[in-house]
């Protein structure tokens, strides 16, 4: 491993061959190995699964280690990031929870960068100066916050987390059966689909833009505007926690929207959580130390402000969809889809054909029964067994 020439034409012929078998190494030498191809190559993600105590070397150096848990004690499993009790259980460790799980964690991530977008950037521009005509200059500079303080910190706390949480843990885009069913499934996560600065900004351009189009819709619709019975315009903090109510509104229909199993958990979750958030409001505004005091009537019963909030919670719901499917209708109008797509299936359907001709008599011949080599017989057959010569002898 020393030499850096021989070791060069190593790590070629590691990433050349469908598969490496290293015998009678040592357990410092499967470490160097799985180091050696993360040193190499610093897009690969390497993956080591052993059941013993030789192994732990092996496993800690990889980005992702799995123990089994067999006979040969318990170092492995303890050593690894995961532990799996049968070499089988390792097809739904990878297809089936880990890419559900890089697909989950993925838009919780992005998703908790968006809320919080959502949230300032309303509060960001009515602090800032500007000129809009009439309704110029918002506080002029004076640091004057838009939105009520005591809201404003149960936001993240309350008011945007449950839902979040049901998404992370339970939400389901397909059946177990589908993914072990269709590889092609798996294309997104190791792709690094889910989660890419494209992805990352895409998100936060929409959190700007919709934080941006709720105040503005607010503003140059309530500001020397009367919409009440006296003909008093409506004031600064009424502003205010109309925007919030919004921004509250759309955070968690975001998550409705983006929920591929819609069940009554999450569906109670997402509405209980506005629920809780009118309860909190109603609650402050009968505080007369508060800058709501009194507002819950005017804002939730006042059929002019109720269809306005309607109104702007559409049109920023369909202003990302609108934007999502212009962006797909352009990319086809220059045919990069249908072209990518011929690409992708034809690669996808040369590979399978390749991994049938070479493995697929085998795989046919040896029966699968999902058991690692430290509990009982695996599929493969011994080399002195009766069953490896009959085979031996059937092959070309």
């Amino acid at each position: 491993m020393q030499h850096k020439p021989i070791t060069a034409v190593f790590v070629k012929i590691c990433k050349a061959a469908p598969v490496v078998i290293a015998c009678r190494v040592s357990p410092k030498q499967k470490a160097e190995i799985v180091t050696l191809m993360r040193n190499n190559d610093s897009e690969a993600v390497t993956l080591a699964i052993g059941d013993g105590a030789n192994d732990v070397n092996m496993i800690t150096a990889a980005h992702v280690g799995v123990g089994i848990r067999g006979v040969e004690g318990q170092q492995a499993a303890r050593a690894s990031d995961y532990a799996i009790t049968q070499f089988k259980h390792l097809k739904n460790l990878l297809f089936v929870h880990g890419r559900e799980a890089t697909r989950r964690n993925s838009y919780t991530i992005c998703y908790c960068f968006y809320k919080n977008a959502l949230l300032v950037a309303p509060n960001v521009m009515y602090e800032s100066r500007g000129n809009m005509g009439r309704f110029a200059f918002f506080s002029a500079g004076s640091a004057q916050a838009l939105y009520n303080e005591w809201l404003y910190q149960l936001y993240n706390t309350i008011f945007t987390t449950v839902p979040i949480v049901y998404y992370a843990v339970l939400d389901k885009e397909f059946e177990r059966e589908d993914f072990l069913q269709e590889p092609r499934l798996f294309e997104p996560a190791r792709n690094s689909s889910y989660f890419n600065y494209s992805v990352f900004w895409r998100w936060m351009w929409y959190g700007l833009l919709q934080g941006l189009m709720l105040l503005l819709g607010v503003l140059l619709t309530l500001s020397n505007n009367p919409s009440s019975s006296n003909g008093v315009p409506e004031d600064m903090y009424f502003v205010g926690n109309m925007v919030f109510t919004l921004v509250v509104i759309v955070a968690n229909l975001k998550i409705l929207a983006s929920h591929n199993t819609h069940t009554f958990g999450s569906t109670f979750f997402i509405f209980g959580t506005i629920a809780v958030y009118y309860l909190c409001y109603y609650l402050l505004s009968l505080m007369k130390s508060q800058s709501i005091y009194g507002s819950f009537t005017r804002l939730f019963f006042n059929w002019v402000h109720v269809f306005l909030q309607l109104l702007l919670i559409v049109a920023v719901m369909l202003m990302e969809i609108v934007v999502h499917q212009g962006k797909r209708f352009f990319l086809m109008y220059f045919g990069r889809i249908t072209g990518q797509t011929t690409v992708k299936r034809s690669f996808i359907g040369d590979s399978e054909s390749l991994a049938r001709s070479i493995g697929g008599e085998c795989n046919r011949a040896c029966v699968d029964t999902g058991f690692a080599f430290s509990q009982e017989a695996g599929h493969t057959p011994q080399i002195t067994s009766a069953e490896f010569r009959l085979h031996t002898d059937k092959s070309p």
